[in-house]
Formats: C-alpha cells, sequence, structure tokens
C-alpha cells in the first residue's frame, strides 16, 4: 500500500509539472517580448536577447544568448536582416525544433506590407536596409499583426490555452485600435511638420498617424552624410524646410554631432523610442511615451 501511494504521488507530481510548465519564449528584441507577454501573460516566460538601449542593427552575439536560446520552445525574430546574429545564435543552440521551417522558430516580417524595398538591381553595398526598412513593429496596425503571429505560434505549441491566449490576444488588439485614434488626434496638428530622421527608424511610425518624413540625415540607411551633405541640411533646416529631427534614444550619442549641429541651425530635437525598456515595460507605455514626446516637439515649432 505504501508503494502504491508513492508511486501515485509521483506520478501526480509528473502530470502536475506538465499540466502546468510554462512555455518559454525568446526573442531578438524587448519589443517582441513585450507583446509576446501580453498574450501569453502567465502561461509563458518571455526572454529578450536585447534590452531596448541598443543600436539593434549592431548587436554583438554573446555565449550567454547561446543558452537562453538553447532552452527555448519559441524563437521569435524580426527577420529581414536585422536580427540576422540570430541565425548563428540559434545553429550553435543546436536545438532543431526552433530551426527556420520548425514550429518553434518565428519570423514575424513574413506578412507585413514592407516600405522602402530597394528596387531590384539597387546598389546596396553597406545598406543595412537590403530587405527593405525593418523597423515596422513602431505601427500599431503592425503590432497587431505580430501579436497574432504570436498568438497563432503559442497555440500551435500550446493548444490547451488557446482560450487564453485568444482573450489575450483581443484585449491587446483593442487597447491598441482604441489607442491609436486618440494618437492620430493628438498628432493631428503635426500633419503638415516638416519632420526629418537620422536614421529611417520611423518611416512606419509616421505613416500609420497620419505623418510623414521628409527626410534623413543618412543619404541611405548606415551611411553618414558627408561634409557636404550635411552642410546642405543645416542650410535648409535655416530656412525652416525642416523642423523637428526625430532621434533614437538607442542611438543618441552616436547621433549627437548631428542633433547638435542641427538644433543650433534651428531645428528642434525629438527623442523618440523604437523599443520597449525597463521604463517603459509595454508596447503600449512606449508609444504613449514617443507620442507625448512629438507632440511637445510640435509646439515648440509653433
Amino acid at each position: 500500500m505504501k508503494r502504491l501511494f508513492l508511486l501515485c504521488v509521483c506520478l501526480w507530481a509528473t502530470l502536475s509539472t506538465a499540466a502546468f510548465a510554462k512555455l518559454n519564449v525568446v526573442t531578438s528584441t524587448s519589443t517582441a517580448a513585450a507583446i509576446a507577454a501580453a498574450i501569453g501573460k502567465s502561461n509563458i516566460d518571455v526572454t529578450s536577447l536585447t534590452t531596448g538601449y541598443e543600436d539593434l542593427h549592431t548587436i554583438e552575439p554573446r555565449p550567454s544568448m547561446v543558452v537562453k536560446t538553447a532552452k527555448a520552445d519559441l524563437v521569435v525574430v524580426v527577420g529581414m536582416e536585422l536580427d540576422g546574429w540570430m541565425n548563428g545564435i540559434i545553429s550553435v543552440a543546436g536545438k532543431s525544433s526552433i530551426k527556420p521551417g520548425h514550429p518553434g522558430y518565428l519570423d514575424l516580417s513574413g506578412p507585413i506590407s514592407k516600405l522602402e524595398v530597394p528596387a531590384p538591381g539597387s546598389p546596396l553595398i553597406g545598406d543595412v536596409h537590403r530587405m527593405g526598412n525593418p523597423h515596422y513593429w513602431i505601427s500599431p496596425e503592425n503590432a497587431i499583426i505580430i501579436a497574432d503571429q504570436i498568438r497563432d505560434a503559442l497555440v500551435r505549441l500550446d493548444p490547451a490555452n488557446q482560450t487564453a491566449y485568444d482573450q489575450n490576444f483581443a484585449q491587446f488588439s483593442g487597447d491598441l485600435k482604441t489607442a491609436a485614434k486618440q494618437w492620430r488626434t493628438d498628432l493631428a496638428p503635426l500633419k503638415s511638420a516638416k519632420l526629418i530622421s537620422v536614421h529611417s527608424t520611423w518611416s512606419y511610425f509616421l505613416s500609420a498617424l497620419g505623418l510623414q518624413s521628409i527626410g534623413t540625415v543618412e543619404p541611405h540607411p548606415g551611411f553618414a552624410p558627408s561634409p557636404r551633405q550635411l552642410a546642405d541640411l543645416v542650410s535648409k533646416t535655416r530656412k525652416r524646410d525642416y523642423q523637428i529631427l526625430l532621434i533614437d534614444r538607442a542611438q543618441a550619442t552616436e547621433h549627437k554631432p548631428y542633433a547638435d549641429t542641427l538644433k543650433a541651425a534651428g531645428i528642434s530635437v525629438c527623442m523618440l523610442s523604437q523599443s520597449v525598456t525597463p521604463e517603459t515595460r509595454t508596447y503600449l507605455n512606449m508609444m504613449n511615451a514617443n507620442v507625448k514626446a512629438l507632440v511637445a516637439a510640435g509646439k515648440e515649432i509653433q
């Protein structure tokens, strides 16, 4: 009888562990992690391999990233070569279920309507946007597409919790649609503002919210402007052809010389974040902070 009791206890413990085991999700970016957390909630553990403070084009893989990835049930990447460094990490991790083409691998870029895709035959040596603009997640509509894909991936791996994933997706997408409507209202006075960015980070963000950038400091993504090109930007700024300069907080130090030069010529500098950070924590918070910052910059040029 004692042996039977112990056997039952062991069997119950095994079944309970299986029933309540969380999916382990590893993402290349903090924003994908935040969206995954909103969809998976208590049914998943999420780890981002980046913090939200880095320039996503220049990430250096580390052994710790391989260790984390090897434990993943689902790996989520941005794609479009932005996080191409993930390819080596996944390969070294050596887990077949998280490799491209398997249920544990999700490239979010597939269904995205991509902007700024280079024309066939364009010279792309050194260009960091060879597949088009990869900063697509800063559009509310694209964030919903991302959340939908993550929901589907979680359901494939954990069908028992589909109801929870569906409900979480409905809440996330509903909240985001409501917020986006307010953001467009808040930013309506900036529809005619002359916006320029250092890097073409904000194309999706501006397009989704009814604004547009009329240029970039970089002549091509990843290329620094020549002294002559920078002088031309200064001249146009002084003529008020450019009014607001958009800079990613993660690249603030790198892009400070351009900010200082154009600010001296009369431009308003607006710091935005393309990634969720420990301070903002959620996608909604990040976007709210960006809209608030842009509204404040707009008031400076009135």
